[in-house]
């Protein structure tokens, strides 16, 4: 079954979004190397260099339920190269929310590849009963704060932080196309069911441009 999606960017690039599996270590260790160390303090409130083995199973080794991350990737001379990740982890405590975070290489913002990951992220939680997100975002990040606000989010700060609180599903933004929504949707459902495979992702599914 076909767990990818595939489109081109308005701009012509080839964009790939998929779960991302056990096998994706190496591209989780690429894309940080190509995170400025500004983004970096950003998504981890500190200035991570390396992950560690431990980090690096707890990123990939995912159920698809509580804990479930699309990557995206750009296609170059049949390559992938890594663009950015969306995350949720739901609160076991609180089950109908979940934390989650949006991190888009530098050489790859402002293409609308954030946009669409953070809507695939906000369809699979749904699928899996989370209707509230929340993430911790630095005061300084006023591009997160400015884009999370606009989606209706609540903002609690506390000192150098702001906890936001996204209610779902999303209002409409960036890249809403039933189509697109549809197979994110449809991927949703297969993992929920059962993991990903020891092959791991197979063909990709066209969406169009």
């Amino acid at each position: 079954m076909d767990h990818a999606v595939e489109l081109d960017l308005p701009n012509g690039e080839r964009l790939r979004i998929r779960p991302i599996t056990k096998d994706d270590r190496p591209l989780l260790v690429a894309g940080l190397g190509e995170l400025s160390d500004r983004s970096r303090f950003l998504r981890f409130h500190t200035l991570v260099r390396d992950l560690t083995d431990a980090q690096l199973e707890y990123l990939t080794d995912l159920d698809y339920r509580d804990h479930f991350a699309w990557g995206a990737g750009i296609i170059i001379d049949g390559e992938e190269v890594p663009a950015g990740v969306a995350r949720y982890v739901r609160d076991p405590d609180h089950p109908e929310r979940a934390e989650a975070a949006v991190t888009v290489v530098d050489a790859w913002q402002g293409r609308g590849i954030g946009t669409m990951l953070l809507e695939a992220i906000a369809d699979s939680a749904l699928h899996n009963g989370i209707t509230v997100f929340t993430a911790y975002v630095l005061s300084e990040n006023r591009e997160m704060l400015d884009l999370f606000s606009a989606l209706g989010a609540s903002v609690t700060r506390f000192g150098d932080e702001s906890l936001l609180e996204i209610p779902l599903p999303l209002p409409d933004i960036g890249f809403r196309d039933s189509r697109l929504h549809a197979v994110f949707r449809r991927v949703t459902v297969r993992l929920a069911r059962s993991e990903v495979g020891e092959d791991g992702i197979e063909d990709a599914e066209e969406v169009g441009g």
